[in-house]
């Protein structure tokens, strides 16, 4: 069994071409690291976290410091396709030919013009506020009230190529706001922008500082995909079962998978994963790719920038994999890797240019992984252009496996 982990928003430090996106100098892991004063993710660093760091830094990583004996393969990966957007991360990843810009809206009030908007309002019958580039906590925080009193959606963007529109769910119950979304998906078909998403909210417990806070029933509508992906071809051809955790399904409109499980947060899509290398779930056979989305570390610590949230994360995170790979059976293969940046501590809120991390675990057959014994250089895959390593890597064992029959 494959598993493809996508931390979520992870990246190792700005890449060659972070300055066509003013992001010289992010750093995510760096920053996460530094809000938890260095504490180690320990599980991460035996894999060769800091290794994988260092490829692209001339710094150690604080929380995970380079091993002489990593436990998993380690590189560091090179976006091919431009942007820094979550969709065509996750295309690349899964090996597809993702070389398009989706089109982003601009900051500044209105971010929709009167074209857009307009078509909007005959679509759904609803006018909107907001219409700005804002971070999700803080508009409904603004405009919250304001949305009960008028029932009007509160509409807005960021520097994703992102229509999102945030409803209290006792002004627009949960599938009316899925409704108005699936209409602005055909307008945003026309635009080039690449998902609307669904941003559901309540009230906030009482004696919090905020007035609102977001559900979990977040939903995103994808762009038509621009090109096929391994999930669709190789992987399909080669008789894997395909199966997508979180909002994977969502970023492939539910193409090429066999299994969907739509879980949200880390929390859930963790416990899925034990449910699937133990087999107590549905019965997915072991000849499979699973694919992972891991969304907490970008929604609720990097674009609120909150650095130590994020290195908490992280721990958390380096401490269920390591119960995790004691899970895997002999063979099992788990890449560990990330979308894009999204620096906690860089100015703004939005996502960053940069290297992602590429670990490669192998379950070995022998109780002491061989890793453990293997020279360094043998575990460094070095720089790599291109995201889709992962997919690439595992056709390759595919086809090795079958000619050793």
């Amino acid at each position: 069994m494959y598993f493809i982990v996508v931390c979520d928003s992870f990246g190792i430090g700005a890449d060659d071409r972070a300055h066509l996106y003013g992001d010289e100098g992010a750093n995510t892991a760096l920053s996460a690291s530094t809000g938890i004063n260095g504490r180690k993710w320990l599980f991460l660093e035996r894999l060769g976290l800091g290794n994988a760091f260092r490829l692209v830094n001339e710094k150690e990583l604080p929380s995970a410091s380079p091993v002489p004996f990593p436990e998993a393969r380690f590189g560091a990966l090179r976006k091919r396709a431009p942007g820094k957007d979550t969709q065509t991360g996750h295309w690349e990843i899964a090996g597809m030919n993702a070389d398009i810009s989706l089109v982003q809206m601009p900051p500044e009030y209105p971010s929709f013009g009167k074209e857009i908007t307009d078509m909007l309002t005959e679509l759904t019958g609803k006018e909107f506020l907001g219409n700005k580039a804002a971070s999700g906590t803080e508009i409904i925080e603004e405009l919250g009230d304001e949305h009960i009193k008028t029932g009007k959606p509160i509409l807005y963007t960021s520097a994703d190529s992102v229509m999102q529109i945030a409803a209290h769910t006792s002004v627009i119950p949960l599938e009316k706001l899925y409704d108005i979304c699936l209409k602005a998906r055909r307008v945003c078909d026309i635009y080039g922008i690449g998902r609307v998403i669904a941003r559901p909210f309540e009230n906030a417990p009482a004696g919090g500082k905020n007035r609102f806070a977001r559900t979990l029933d977040r939903r995103d509508f994808g762009i038509a995909l621009p090109a096929e992906s391994y999930f669709t071809t190789e992987f399909a051809k080669a008789g894997l079962t395909r199966v997508a955790v979180g909002k994977i399904g969502d970023i492939f409109n539910e193409e090429g998978f066999d299994f969907s499980y739509h879980d949200k947060g880390n929390t859930q899509c963790l416990s899925r994963m034990t449910e699937i290398v133990t087999g107590s779930g549905d019965r997915i056979p072991d000849e499979a790719v699973v694919f992972v989305n891991l969304v907490d570390t970008d929604t609720l610590y990097g674009h609120r920038r909150d650095p130590e949230g994020y290195g908490r994360e992280i721990s958390r995170i380096s401490s269920y994999l390591e119960g995790f790979c004691g899970l895997m059976k002999p063979g099992d293969v788990l890449y560990f890797t990330a979308d894009h940046g999204c620096d906690p501590s860089f100015r703004g809120t939005d996502h960053t240019r940069e290297y992602v991390p590429m670990l490669v675990f192998e379950k070995s057959v022998t109780r002491s992984p061989v890793s453990r014994r293997a020279p360094l250089g043998e575990m460094d895959l070095g720089v790599i252009d291109g995201f889709d390593y992962p997919s690439k890597d595992i056709i390759r064992r595919v086809k090795e496996a079958a000619a050793s029959k």
